[in-house]
């Protein structure tokens, strides 16, 4: 009968509508939940077919969930640099347990899921994490060769079991000791002889365990003889040693086993400040001020002062010679705690000094790019006419992460306290064939799922994927007035359904009387 039929209807009509009503309460309810996709029901009809010609069977409604995946909420700044956004299409994937490896890094052992909350914190083992304890994976950095290069490239695959967490205390950098100091010094033509007359540079320089040391490098003008003290034509002796304090230990030399300048117990005068600086060899200019040679020996004529003691000679053989020469530089073995015991050189380590390239006949522009022999007017009274052009050196210290930020293709950087920037991960984004087939879980989750499609991971902003925002999060896909508007329209209609029942309770009603 077609009033039955009639109840029917109106059953199925307050299920829909009650089943809307609930969706329209979760959307409200998640007003404020970072990255919460809307939920709505889509209806459709259900139909019976009658047997007999002109007769109607009602059938009803029924009601679908529609989640709305792929809509996009609005993304709001924020003061946390760990906090991540993804405007337009895709989805972060996290995993809900991870294991620690023996390089310090850690990978997912737990279920796998996809996310658009992208509000991460990091943990108590600097892993980041969202609201519901899901670690945030990402492609990790390849191994490189070079630990001073601070762009890195990624390991971008679509195998899960390769990608890491994204951890930020396992981040700091280890100390790299000084192998390089390029001087660049102008040494003026007319300096007086002597040590009263000597020019000195310092750098600062890193040892194996990221210490700083005080290198500094020493240019004195030799004389032939200690009457007069007449110069030595556009040569300079150059020194070196570490100069800064170290208490209770012995002065940081530069040497192979022994001093290069002999203490004064061996007969040489000691030189007072310089004492502690050690004779590398010599540099000569030509008649233009281009550096024209290093070498390592000195001829045992030059004299260093006034006295009558004769700076003593070296020879390139020398097991003292602390310096080798290549083309433009000297090659130092430094020494940094003095220990220089036989067979104890695992602190030592070689130190190339960069003094510019040699002048060469067919190149005029040649030995003017680091140490020079410019200017002076005469005398001894002119040595400070000399300068520095530049002095530069490698080497860092020991640095921790200060923090970090996400920058173009996802990639999350790291800026240290001794301000380099490293490469750390780089965040994918997964698309999906259809994003509102995912099955949704708890705590803004999502599962892969057969509608769905499986999901391909994506550079940030190529290939139809959305576009990673660093120090922002997508806001709630719920907005207030629609909801507002669907909860009236559902209301009615539920009343409407409530009044079709009644009514039709009431036909019934009429027709069970009539029979009496």
């Amino acid at each position: 009968m077609s009033l039955y039929g009639a109840l029917r209807s109106g059953v199925s009509s307050l299920f829909a509508n009650s089943q809307r009503m609930a969706m329209i309460s979760d959307n409200i309810a998640n007003v404020n939940t970072v990255g919460y996709k809307r939920v709505d029901a889509r209806f459709s009809s259900f139909v019976t077919q009658s047997s007999q010609r002109g007769l109607y069977n009602s059938g009803g409604v029924v009601s679908l969930t529609e989640r709305e995946n792929a809509q996009q909420g609005i993304l709001e700044p924020t003061a946390f640099s760990t906090d991540i956004a993804i405007t337009g299409t895709g989805f972060f994937v996290v995993t809900d347990s991870v294991t620690r490896q023996n390089d310090g890094s850690y990978v997912s052992s737990g279920d796998i899921s996809y996310t658009r909350a992208g509000q991460f914190r990091k943990d108590s083992n600097g892993n980041l994490v969202n609201s519901e304890g899901q670690y945030l994976l990402s492609w990790g950095p390849e191994t490189s060769s070079d630990a001073r290069v601070s762009e890195r490239s990624f390991t971008q695959t679509n195998e899960l079991s390769r990608f890491e967490v994204v951890n930020i205390e396992q981040q700091a950098l280890d100390p790299i000791h000084t192998s390089r100091v390029d001087l660049g010094v102008n040494l003026a033509a007319a300096t007086g002889v002597g040590l009263t007359n000597a020019f000195s540079v310092e750098s600062s320089v890193v040892d194996r365990q990221g210490s700083i040391h005080t290198l500094s490098f020493t240019f004195v003008k030799p004389s032939l003889s200690d009457t007069g003290n007449p110069p030595v034509a556009n040569t300079w002796l150059m020194l070196a040693g570490i100069t800064d304090d170290n208490p209770g230990a012995d002065p940081i030399l530069l040497d192979r086993g022994d001093d290069l300048i002999p203490n004064p117990g061996e007969g040489i005068t000691a030189f007072g400040a310089y004492d502690d600086l050690r004779l590398l060899g010599q540099v000569v200019f030509d008649a233009s001020g281009r550096l024209s040679s290093i070498e390592s020996t000195v001829p045992s004529t030059y004299y260093v002062d006034t006295s009558t003691t004769a700076f003593p000679g070296v020879a390139a053989t020398d097991p003292r010679i602390a310096a080798t020469t290549g083309s433009g530089q000297f090659t130092l073995s430094v020494d940094y705690d003095a220990d220089t015991g036989t067979g104890l050189t695992a602190d030592r380590v070689d130190l190339v000094v960069n003094l510019g390239s040699v002048a060469s006949t067919t190149n005029v522009d040649s030995g003017r790019d680091g140490l020079t022999q410019y200017g002076g007017g005469g005398g001894g009274g002119e040595q400070a006419l000399s300068t520095i052009k530049y002095v530069d050196q490698d080497g860092r210290l020991f640095s921790g992460i200060d923090s970090v930020s996400v920058a173009a293709g996802g990639v999350i950087e790291g800026f240290y306290s001794n301000g380099e920037t490293r490469a750390l991960y780089q965040v994918p984004v997964f698309t999906f064939a259809n994003p509102n087939g995912l099955r949704a879980r708890s705590g803004n989750l999502f599962a892969e799922t057969a509608a769905s499609g499986m999901g391909i991971a994506r550079i940030s902003g190529t290939s139809g994927a959305g576009t990673l925002v660093g120090s922002a999060v997508e806001n709630s896909a719920t907005d207030i007035a629609t909801e507002f508007s669907n909860m009236i329209i559902t209301q009615r209609a539920f009343s409407a359904a409530t009044r079709m029942i009644t009514t039709t309770d009431e036909m019934l009603q009429e027709l069970s009387n009539s029979i009496r």
